[in-house]
């Protein structure tokens, strides 16, 4: 499996943060995680269990994908959510909010394994990792970006 680490700090309050990326409903997603179409199916409300079908775009090619909300903790100062995938691509991903002197710091942690067969791994070596890489970049900077906005403009 491949992994991913990114972070980044969000110049909003930490409940707003969390509740604008965590908790709302797979639905909302795709307005900042890019490559992620909306759901064609939902079920539950966005806590653990949840589960979402969605399609996600890498390279001109759609995957169809199954999500689930596996964890969620919030103690007011640190929250963890975890979701895993599996369909076409397979893999997880943990999200953890950090209150740090009236910001937000969130860390994202991304492990996925394309389909099977040595095509599959010489892709996602040469090209794949990295444009994965740059897309989980591009919805943290979007997600900074919506949480950042002024109320009333996002």
């Amino acid at each position: 499996m491949a992994h991913i680490h990114k972070q980044t700090v969000i110049h909003a309050p930490f409940a707003d943060v969390v509740s604008g990326a965590v908790n709302s409903h797979p639905e909302a997603w795709p307005q900042w995680y890019l490559g992620l179409s909306a759901p064609t199916k939902v079920t539950g409300d966005g806590e653990v269990g949840t589960v979402s079908e969605h399609e996600f775009l890498v390279a001109g090619r759609r995957f169809p994908i199954t999500h689930e909300v596996v964890e969620s903790t919030n103690d007011g100062t640190t929250a963890h959510w975890k979701g895993k995938f599996t369909g076409s691509i397979e893999g997880w991903h943990r999200w953890t909010y950090h209150l740090v002197d009236g910001d937000t710091e969130v860390e994202v942690d991304h492990e996925y394994k394309l389909p099977a067969g040595p095509i599959g791994k010489l892709a996602d070596i040469v090209f794949v990792e990295r444009m994965i890489d740059r897309m989980l970049e591009q919805s943290l900077q979007n997600l900074k970006m919506l949480m950042e906005a002024p109320v009333g403009t996002a």
